[in-house]
């Protein structure tokens, strides 16, 4: 266990997933006793965890354990980016709840997930798999299923679920029907990779009292603005400071 930037404790950890390992960082509030609820997260396609420390970091100060990990294909995780598939990577997101839950101070009936853009798509599959308690949906993708068992490419509108795709044909948007927990939902007003029916789907399909739908003004896909970037962190330490 070591400290990151004096700030926090953590620790590099590996699991196996099928033929392949797993790379992630555990995050843990300083002398923390007891259960702890516990926060997965889930990062987008072509990027990795690295990214994910800031996020973190504020809700491990609000008491939370926090997971972040390379999918399949990504950062120090094996695979190739070229011919990994969705359904390889719910394997690995499905390993990565285990692998949370399986630490001595978390509270398995208290961990949330929050997942962006591919992470998103992986995030709603997950709530179908295993108990979740919440689910912050950055700018989520939802795929058709004719895709799940193939690599993704860059024709990736070919794969985006279509206009009227619902809960009996996609198993994403079957999940988040299912889902009677809260679900928040953080899209971009010029997000120029997910299209808005993609959002649609999503709203129509999620329980009305379950969603909270928040659009940050000006920003695209990424947030690359850093003022974007805070509003989203802003929003992690409300949602999940006011469910502590």
């Amino acid at each position: 266990m070591r400290k990151s930037d004096g700030k926090m404790p953590t620790k590099k950890i590996s699991f196996a997933v099928g033929d392949g390992t797993v790379s992630g960082t555990v995050f843990t509030p300083e002398n923390a006793t007891g259960k702890c609820p516990a926060v997965l997260f889930i990062h987008g396609w072509s990027s990795n965890e690295s990214g994910y420390a800031k996020r973190a970091e504020p809700l491990v100060k609000l008491g939370y354990i926090c997971l972040t990990f390379d999918l399949l294909g990504h950062g120090n995780s094996t695979g190739n980016l070229e011919t990994v598939t969705l359904n390889e990577n719910i394997s690995a997101t499905v390993a990565a709840y285990d692998f949370l839950a399986s630490q001595e101070n978390v509270d398995k009936d208290k961990i949330s997930v929050v997942g962006t853009s591919y992470g998103g798509y992986l995030a709603s599959v997950l709530a179908s798999k295993r108990k979740i308690g919440s689910i912050v949906l950055r700018v989520p993708a939802i795929y058709t299923d004719e895709y799940s068992s193939k690599a993704k490419n860059s024709m990736q509108s070919m794969r985006l679920a279509k206009e009227g795709e619902g809960p009996r044909n996609n198993i994403a948007l079957n999940s988040i029907s299912a889902f009677r927990n809260r679900i928040l939902l953080i899209t971009a007003e010029h997000d120029q990779v997910i299209p808005h029916r993609i959002i649609e789907l999503i709203i129509k399909t999620a329980k009305p009292e379950s969603l909270k739908h928040v659009v940050i003004k000006g920003a695209d896909h990424q947030f690359s603005n850093p003022e974007w970037q805070e509003e989203f962190i802003a929003l992690l330490i409300d949602w999940f400071g006011t469910r502590r």
